[in-house]
């Protein structure tokens, strides 16, 4: 995952916007994703990375990091 967000084609990095909030949902139960949280936060200040996907699954990252809803604002 960490490579992904540190893509610099914006085909592969957008994808990869698109589809964390998804896979954060679903292993979050089961694994300890927090630290994937610094990941989202990063992927903000990215040049390449879609604001407008980021930001279409604000409320998701939210729900899944309420720890980091500080963060995120």
């Amino acid at each position: 995952m960490i490579e992904l967000s540190q893509s610099k084609n914006p085909t592969i990095l957008n994808n990869f916007v698109y589809n964390l909030p998804g896979i954060l949902v679903l292993s979050k139960p089961r694994y300890n994703v927090e630290p994937i949280s610094e990941i989202y936060i990063e992927l903000f200040y990215d040049n390449l990375a879609s604001k407008f996907q980021l930001a279409a699954c604000f409320h998701i990252m939210v729900e899944v990091f309420p720890g980091k809803r500080q963060e995120f604002k």
